[in-house]
């Protein structure tokens, strides 16, 4: 089985969860208590989904650069 299909299947399995790492910076606090919702999150959906188009771009690289630049897109990603 190929990685990006493992790594899918566990995103689809950590979907509905909701495990996070907060960070309590000095102004996401409101008279000295934590406000969770101004403090930035990042969850492990996120680091799975951003692994996931990762590999998924490191084992196609081949065929997406040949179409970037058979259809001349190449240009507008320079600039």
């Amino acid at each position: 089985m190929k990685l990006h299909l493992k790594i899918f299947r566990v995103l689809l399995f950590l979907l509905p969860l909701q495990i996070g790492k907060h960070f309590w910076p000095d102004w996401s606090l409101v008279f000295g208590i934590r406000v969770d919702y101004l403090s930035p999150v990042i969850y492990l959906t996120d680091i799975l989904v951003l692994t996931l188009l990762l590999v998924w771009l490191g084992q196609n690289f081949r065929e997406i650069g040949g179409f970037l630049v058979k259809k001349k897109i190449y240009i507008f990603l320079i600039g």
